[in-house]
């Protein structure tokens, strides 16, 4: 398991409801990911640790993994991230990612996201630090800079 969420249950969800549901401006976004067919719940993608006066946002996703390798992710992401450039005018995403999780940091670097980082000790993964690399995508108008 590659994300830094530590889940057993569908309870274990209930305490980050009310961080979804506030409407302040800098409070996280996060979207599910159903099926066409069925509207089964298959993943989540959104924003977090958002800060309005920095206009930046951190990108957070998860899929389950008998959908991996379809492309799935990559679209959801991609449609954040443009919502996130043209919608809420962020003039920077940043991802972290576990070092050990290649198939997400492929994921980022094909989306246009910039490795900046080695974060040591970042974040707890299921009881143990884990070590995170930060990704970065500029908006448009400054990447260039």
């Amino acid at each position: 398991m590659h994300a830094s969420w530590n889940l057993g249950s569908a309870d274990d969800l209930l305490s980050q409801f009310s961080m979804y549901e506030s409407e302040g401006i800098n409070s996280s976004i996060r979207l599910a990911i159903v099926t066409k067919t069925d509207g089964s719940l298959i993943g989540t993608a959104g924003f977090h640790t958002i800060s309005d006066i920095n206009r930046s946002a951190e990108l957070a996703y998860g899929l389950a993994p008998d959908c991996w390798g379809r492309g799935i992710m990559q679209a959801a992401a991609m449609a954040l991230s443009d919502w996130g450039f043209h919608e809420t005018a962020y003039k920077r995403m940043q991802a972290t990612v576990l070092d050990s999780n290649s198939h997400s940091i492929q994921l980022l670097e094909r989306m246009g996201f910039e490795r900046e980082g080695y974060l040591r000790a970042f974040r707890m993964v299921r009881g143990t630090t884990g070590n995170f690399w930060m990704y970065s995508r500029l908006h448009p108008d400054i990447a260039d800079r």
